[in-house]
């Protein structure tokens, strides 16, 4: 498609964590997988992983605690939320398209660790 912007690895990695988030009913405070642990399963290596949860912790999706490991922050609300409503009523906002549809119809394509 002509304008349209590729999307980074880093931002199809944010978005497959947002729906592991919601896919788990995790909420704030709740601990992650480990880093190396979300690498393996999205098929990344940890820095690459690492780079997609410090961009959610910008937004205080996720808490990234030295030692500690990765927890859910209270950012999550507004993208469960909105997930939440789609996966109650998918036909007042189109049709669904699966996990992550509110960013599949955003222009997003694909899901993190597969191969279309």
């Amino acid at each position: 498609m002509a304008g349209t912007e590729p999307i980074t690895l880093s931002e199809r990695l944010v978005t497959g964590l947002l729906d592991l988030i919601t896919d788990q009913h995790l909420g704030p405070g709740d601990p992650m997988p480990t880093v190396r642990d979300l690498a393996a399963r999205f098929s990344v290596t940890p820095p690459t992983m690492r780079e997609a949860l410090r961009r959610l912790q910008a937004t205080d999706a996720v808490q990234l605690r030295h030692g500690s490991g990765v927890y859910v922050g209270r950012g999550i609300f507004p993208y469960a939320a909105a997930q939440s409503q789609l996966r109650a009523d998918p036909g007042r906002h189109g049709p669904a398209v699966g996990r992550g549809s509110a960013h599949h119809r955003a222009g997003h394509r694909g899901s993190v660790g597969t191969t279309p």
